[in-house]
């Protein structure tokens, strides 16, 4: 009888620098992550192989007081889970959370074989079903029973995964993301990102670039036949490398390969070797074992951030002078880059967000806002085509009534076209995100919005313009792209985040997510600075995915504390929504997940 499977294998060894601007000696991080994979193909012995593995590797790490970083497949998990719960109950028992492994998994069509790249919607729903219903080894999905991240979040691990793995679009990468996921790996091998230190979707990918790799043959070379001394190798790296940058050390059991053509006596050599490998990380003074969430201590978390009037004034000029550069075709730039003592990033969507509210303010006060808030949200979903335009300039005034009314009714991704003015065709994206740069520009040096000049903009990034490797739907997402900030003073294992005091609105991720029928909503409402009033103009509202209003949840004058809805979804169809706070000065959305 065959059975799926998964295995322990192809084993990866590399070390990444990153670069900081401050100076301090740094441990040199270590990482395991271990991928379980699955095919209907496979033999019973070969899934008993990959099982006892998996449940050697846990016993291996807690042995050495290590934890590592464990990827399943919906087909690997949910094999686990029927055949052998006793290596679940060991994660649960030693608190091992869980991550979704890659979407090039068998069987066929897998996940990438689903996406098109030429309907957003369209592959965010093949991709949807496939993550909640059940998949049989004949490729049927039965929605009549749970299958896919829908069952590991709900039913095998009951809890949200950490990250997800590589090969995939940015359709697949947002599945993902609604399902609890908030870290991904492969952003520059599987989509042609200029990096692999970088927020993409608003998810931070884990850097594994192959600066220093051993491959398979290597390591069985070093564990079966010592012509190559690996710890050799990691000592002397660490002994040259520039400890004043982030520096990080992979080993990565991967694919069902590693196993094969090895006898009993082979694969226990290869589990000593495997074994003196984890002491010297565990006993090595100048290595700092860490797990996937302790990535979230070493960056600065930039998915939502407050940006002052004078460093969105310098990202303007950037951008303009960035556009006005680029020609045949004009194109956007990747990020933008503010200058200062520190790196400073903002994405695409960033600036259009900041651009667009801040146009709003004025043309409510006649002011700019003195700081704005950006928003996790999605660059453009639809690829456009326009005419040429026929006109050269267009009224700032314009300009700035368009963005007022777009940012009333911005929900959860750039609009790809609006009207600006009448007779003239449409405004793609890029377009009006240059000729809002412009507007604020002239209000901030010269008070007015005056005259702003158009051009015929491309709306994929100068990077992403040409790039083979990301369908046209994840081109248009380089709009989220921007690099990783990391922390001058990172603490490994201590939540920074829930530490913190907000002293500024905060909307958090509804919990729990997916959910049915209700789910509690938290914000917070900061003090207001002398003289500015003692409560704020509130608004929580509840869109469905074409961004009509389904629900008003607040609509009140709140004084400053931290408040919690509770939203039922008894008498609404399962599916994807949006919640928005608004307040005079602050605007989020996030989504959830209604699932029945």
């Amino acid at each position: 009888m065959k059975k799926p499977i998964f295995i322990f294998a192809l084993l990866f060894v590399f070390i990444l620098t990153i670069s900081p601007v401050w100076s301090q000696t740094r441990p040199v991080y270590f990482l395991v992550p271990y991928n379980t994979n699955y095919d209907c193909n496979w033999s019973s012995s070969q899934l008993d192989t990959n099982a006892a593995s998996l449940l050697r590797h846990i016993q291996l790490m807690s042995k050495h007081n290590l934890s590592g970083n464990y990827y399943f497949t919906g087909l690997s998990a949910d094999y686990f889970y029927t055949y052998h719960r006793e290596i679940l109950d060991t994660m649960r028992r030693y608190n091992l959370p869980y991550s979704h492994h890659g979407a090039n998994r068998p069987p066929n069509p897998s996940p990438i074989m689903r996406v098109r790249g030429l309907y957003w919607n369209a592959d965010v729903d093949s991709i949807w079903r496939y993550e909640k219903d059940s998949l049989r080894c004949n490729v049927t999905l039965d929605s009549t029973r749970i299958g896919g991240l829908k069952k590991m979040q709900q039913v095998i691990f009951k809890a949200n995964p950490v990250s997800t793995g590589r090969f995939f679009q940015a359709s697949i990468l947002y599945v993902t993301k609604l399902y609890g996921a908030s870290q991904m790996v492969g952003l520059k091998g599987n989509t042609g990102g200029p990096s692999e230190r970088a927020w993409f979707l608003g998810m931070l990918n884990r850097p594994d670039s192959t600066g220093w790799s051993i491959s398979p043959e290597q390591f069985k070379a070093w564990a079966l036949y010592n012509t190559f001394d690996l710890i050799r190798h990691l000592d002397i790296l660490i002994q040259n490398c520039d400890r004043t940058k982030f520096n990080f050390i992979t080993i990565l059991m991967h694919d069902s390969d590693f196993w094969l053509g090895l006898t009993q006596s082979q694969k226990n050599l290869v589990w000593t070797y495997y074994d003196s490998l984890m002491s010297w990380a565990k006993n090595n003074s100048q290595i700092q074992p860490i797990v996937l969430s302790d990535l979230w201590n070493l960056v600065i978390d930039d998915r939502v951030r407050n940006v002052s009037k004078s460093n969105l004034s310098v990202a303007v000029d950037t951008a303009i002078s960035i556009i006005e550069r680029n020609t045949s075709p004009f194109s956007l730039p990747t990020y933008i880059n503010i200058p200062g003592a520190e790196p400073d990033y903002l994405s695409l969507v960033d600036l259009y967000v900041l651009l667009l509210h801040s146009l709003r303010a004025y043309n409510s006060t006649g002011q700019l806002p003195n700081s704005f808030s950006t928003r996790d949200i999605l660059g453009p979903t639809i690829r456009t085509s326009l005419a040429a335009l026929t006109l050269s300039n267009l009224s700032g005034t314009s300009v700035v009534q368009a963005a007022s009314v777009v940012a009333d009714t911005l929900i959860n991704s750039i609009p790809h076209t609006l009207s600006v003015f009448p007779g003239m065709r449409e405004l793609d994206a890029s377009e009006f995100l240059y000729t809002m740069a412009q507007v604020y520009r002239n209000i901030y040096r010269n008070g007015n919005p005056q005259t702003v000049r158009l051009k015929d903009i491309s709306p994929y990034t100068s990077q992403s313009l040409n790039n083979t490797s990301a369908d046209s739907l994840t081109k248009l997402q380089f709009w989220t792209y921007k690099p990783v900030r990391w922390r001058t003073s990172p603490t490994v294992g201590i939540n920074n985040e829930q530490n913190q005091i907000p002293v500024n609105f905060v909307l958090y991720q509804n919990y729990p997510n997916p959910f049915n029928p209700t789910t509690k909503m938290s914000f917070v409402i900061p003090a207001r600075p002398a003289g500015g009033g003692h409560s704020s103009l509130v608004s929580l509202k509840v869109f469905d995915v074409l961004g009509r209003e389904v629900v008003t949840l607040v609509n009140d004058e709140l004084p400053a504390g931290r408040y919690e809805k509770v939203f039922d979804a008894t008498n609404f169809a399962s599916g994807v929504y949006f919640y928005r706070l608004t307040t005079p000065t602050f605007f989020q959305t996030k989504s959830m997940v209604v699932m029945k």
